[in-house]
């Protein structure tokens, strides 16, 4: 630093005095063309070499604004009373996969059992709606359930059309299914709720009784239909069973606190991103040191050469 002033004193000093013994000459006339590019060098000097830190003043800016906006949010929770539990959620979806379990079980045997061969069809499209629960693990418990639920639907809607199961179990499933959805059970009528499923097994043996006395008919490819109906009918009510969370979440508040929950999720993230783009710069590999060293050292001298030159060509306009 002190060499810095003594540089400029001197310069000051030096072009000061020429311009006031030369303020004549006409060659003072061509200081602005020296004079700008000499300005225009020692910004872009110091802005280059200032890059990193004032982007991270921009970063950190940034960050504050996210911070606000995730406190802000987080005190705006849905007014509710109800709360997903993950693992009420998880212990369902494991009751659900027992059945493609079981269907992996019987593609390692050779057999032709009714409940094997149900068992294999019904395999993927319950894979499905599993894949959908456990996609991401790492977002809320609301929005996990809501995913579930909405797969839950899709699979029987994909059951009744599909040949995974028959139409005549297929029909009464969909139907138990939302009957137990407009019945609205509470969170606290978990019990209520597997009573009431409790009741679509009797109900869909019972057709497939009707079927077989209206069918009239016998030998073993029909004694074969009708035990994989009721086979059919069983996972039918596993999979009910294992549907109940969706059955006791009360719509309204779990779709308020999913929205909720993902612009939460949104801010959290954005943070997240900030701090990695914080940290990258902060490990990113310095550039040559000579050069470093010279873009700090360099930009001022440059800049008082410059003003220097403008001062000796303002002295001599004065004298003049």
């Amino acid at each position: 630093m002190t060499i810095l002033v003594l540089v400029a004193c001197v310069s000051f000093y030096s072009l000061g005095v020429l311009g006031y013994a030369t303020s004549k000459s006409t060659r003072w006339s061509y200081v602005d063309v020296v004079y700008y590019p000499l300005a225009a060098i020692a910004v872009g000097l110091l802005f280059a070499h200032n890059a990193a830190q004032r982007e991270l003043f921009e970063l950190g800016q940034l960050a504050e604004i996210h911070q606000a906006k995730l406190i802000e949010v987080s005190d705006k929770r849905p007014n509710t009373l109800f709360e997903a539990h993950d693992g009420l959620t998880s212990s369902s979806i494991g009751l659900l996969a027992t059945i493609p379990e079981y269907g992996d079980v019987c593609e390692k045997i050779p057999t032709v059992s009714p409940r094997c061969s149900v068992a294999k069809k019904l395999a993927p499209p319950i894979r499905r709606l599993i894949d959908a629960s456990r996609a991401d693990t790492s977002t809320s418990k609301e929005i996990r359930l809501a995913s579930t639920c909405r797969a839950a639907q899709a699979l029987l809607l994909e059951l009744r059309t599909s040949d995974a199961v028959s139409s005549l179990i297929g029909d009464v499933l969909l139907t138990h299914y939302q009957e137990a959805l407009s019945k609205d059970f509470s969170p606290l009528a978990f019990e209520s709720a597997r009573e009431f499923t409790s009741s679509f097994l009797p109900q869909a043996l019972q057709r497939v009784d009707w079927i077989k006395g209206a069918m009239n008919m016998k030998g073993e490819a029909v004694d074969f239909v009708l035990e994989s109906n009721r086979e059919e009918a069983r996972y039918g009510e596993v999979i009910l069973q294992s549907l109940l969370p969706c059955m006791v979440a009360p719509k309204k508040d779990l779709e308020l606190l999913v929205q909720w929950t993902q612009v939460r999720e949104s801010e959290q993230l954005e943070l997240k991103r900030i701090e990695q783009s914080r940290q990258a710069i902060k490990e990113a590999p310095h550039t040559n040191p000579f050069a470093t060293k010279l873009h700090l050292l360099l930009w001022p001298y440059v800049l008082v050469a410059a003003l220097s030159l403008k001062f000796g060509k303002g002295v001599a306009a004065v004298r003049k």
